[in-house]
């Protein structure tokens, strides 16, 4: 078997929930349902692929048109087309906020080269938790004007229906109790590397077959390590109608670092890593139950995976 080594944001929001259970311990992150088997054979081993969604094909697609890449390390990808060989509505409109979303760079002074600067992979040995964080950033680094000056950034594109809903798990028109792992491990780990030479020097070890020259330049360095680094979502919507037009569907929003919400983030990965070294001690067995194994990638393989509905 191959050994648990890594951990990204992912696969944390997979174990342990950013909501806490006051019953146990009003510090203490709720842990999620879920199966060891299925977490070592699609994150661990990365044998099997969970397919996209159609909404998370969506966002993949978007990204691919406005970078020329996804965070899979695929290139651009196609659209599916309708029977009759139309282009689906929702693609039209989703082509039509790439252009908007490439304006948009050109206004806020973000940089974007592809092959450069896009789909970066990262990946930190944090010596206290004992393990490898790995991150993919969508566009890092690049300048962006911020509040009347330029500053440095990662930038994360995301693709939804509407920016405007308060509706689901991620409504970005509410974001107040939305999951920002993301945005806050980024910046960790991008403040992490950059402060410590060897650190750079390790990550370049882990990520042989990538070219870090234009990364690691030393004026990135330097700009990093005397000025930190911010982090925005760029949330473009597909929905066009009388309440919420497609020229309304954009956001730009920055997640604020604060001491608090890093203190947070490494806690949730502290206590997912330690639950997933446990399941590792036990061999990873399969919690199984209909509800998961009816559409888990490895129901194929699993001799515990639960194909009928009981009542």
């Amino acid at each position: 078997m191959i050994k648990f080594t890594k951990i990204n944001q992912s696969l944390v929001k997979e174990i342990v929930s950013n909501k806490v259970d006051p019953e146990i311990d009003i510090d203490m992150y709720m842990i999620k349902d879920f199966c060891p088997s299925k977490i070592y054979h699609t994150y661990i081993s990365g044998e099997y692929r969970i397919p996209p969604t159609e909404s998370q094909y969506k966002g993949l697609f978007f990204e691919s048109q406005v970078i020329g890449g996804n965070a899979k390390g695929g290139k651009t990808l196609e659209i599916p087309l309708l029977k009759n060989g139309k282009i689906p509505i929702d693609y039209e409109r989703i082509l039509k906020q790439v252009d908007v979303a490439k304006i948009s760079f050109l206004t806020n002074q973000i940089m974007v080269y592809p092959e450069m600067n896009c789909q970066i992979p990262l990946s930190y040995y944090d010596e206290n938790l004992d393990i490898i964080i790995t991150a993919e950033l969508d566009i890092f680094p690049t300048t962006i004007l911020h509040e009347g000056s330029i500053k440095n950034t990662i930038i994360d594109l995301k693709l939804t229906s509407n920016v405007h809903s308060t509706f689901g798990e991620y409504s970005w028109g509410d974001i107040q109790f939305m999951d920002f792992i993301q945005a806050d491990a980024y910046m960790y780990i991008v403040n992490a590397i950059f402060s410590d030479d060897d650190n750079i020097k390790r990550c370049k070890e882990l990520n042989p077959d990538f070219d870090y020259k234009y990364i690691f330049s030393f004026d990135n360095i330097n700009k990093i390590r005397n000025n930190g680094i911010l982090f925005h979502y760029m949330v473009f919507g597909y929905i066009d109608n009388e309440k919420f037009p497609l020229s309304e569907q954009k956001k730009i929003i920055e997640r604020v670092w604060t001491k608090e919400k890093q203190y947070s983030m490494i806690k949730r990965f502290a206590y997912a890593t330690s639950i997933l070294k446990e399941e590792e001690n036990k061999g990873w067995i399969a919690i199984p139950e209909y509800s998961r194994c009816k559409s888990c990638p490895i129901n194929n393989i699993c001799h515990s995976a639960i194909n009928q509905e009981k009542c």
